[in-house]
C-alpha cells in the first residue's frame, strides 16, 4: 500500500468510529426510555375503564347510562364534586368497583369533535390531584399532563352521546378518563 492509501484508510476508519460513538451516545442519553406498566396496575385500570358505566350506576354521582349516554345535568353535578376518586373507584361494591381509591387520583374530561374541552359549569375537567396539589381543571387548562408528578399514569377514552335537554342538541363527544397512581 502506498502512503496516501494508508492515510485515507486511517482517516476513514477514524471518522466511521467517531460517527458510531456519536450515534450510540445519542441513543443512550437522549432518546426517551419506555417503561413497561406493571401487569397488576394495568389490570386494575383496565378493569376501571371497562366498567365505568357500572361503576357510576346507582350512585348519586351517576351521569352515565347504558350505551355510553351522558346526561349533561348529571355531568354538571359530577363536575361539582371536590374529588371523583371515590365515585370512580369506590370502597363499596354497590357504588363502585371496590378498588381502594386512596392509591389513585382520577381526572375526567370531555372533548368535542374539534378537540376542544367541553366546559361544564366553568370547568373543563372533574377531579383533584392530591400529589400535584391542583385540580385537574387547572392542570388541563394550563396544557399540562395530570400525571406528570405521579409514579404511573394511564388514560382511556370512549365515544359517548351527550344528552342535552333538547334532543336536537345531542351530540357525540369523547369521554376521557385519566388515572394517576400515587
Amino acid at each position: 500500500m502506498k502512503r496516501g492509501q494508508v492515510v485515507s484508510f486511517d482517516l476513514l476508519s477514524g471518522v466511521l468510529l467517531f460517527l458510531i460513538f456519536v450515534a450510540v451516545f445519542i441513543l443512550v442519553f437522549f432518546l426517551p426510555r419506555f417503561e413497561v406498566t406493571p401487569p397488576e396496575f394495568e389490570a386494575e385500570l383496565l378493569f376501571v375503564f371497562d366498567n365505568l358505566e357500572q361503576t357510576l350506576e346507582g350512585t348519586s354521582e351517576q351521569f352515565m347510562t347504558r350505551g355510553y349516554r351522558v346526561d349533561y345535568d348529571g355531568l354538571s353535578q359530577f363536575y361539582s364534586l371536590e374529588s371523583i376518586d371515590e365515585a370512580v373507584f369506590g370502597k363499596d361494591p354497590t357504588g363502585g368497583i371496590a378498588l381502594y381509591p386512596d392509591g389513585y387520583d382520577v381526572c375526567l374530561y370531555i372533548m368535542d369533535v374539534d378537540g376542544d374541552f367541553l366546559d361544564v359549569n366553568g370547568r373543563v375537567a372533574a377531579g383533584n390531584l392530591s400529589v400535584a396539589g391542583q385540580t385537574c381543571d387547572a392542570v388541563l387548562r394550563g396544557g399540562g399532563n395530570p400525571c406528570a408528578e405521579y409514579e404511573r399514569g394511564m388514560t382511556t377514552f370512549r365515544p359517548v352521546v351527550l344528552l342535552n335537554q333538547l334532543s336536537e342538541d345531542n351530540r357525540i363527544v369523547q369521554l376521557n378518563v385519566v388515572a394517576c397512581k400515587i
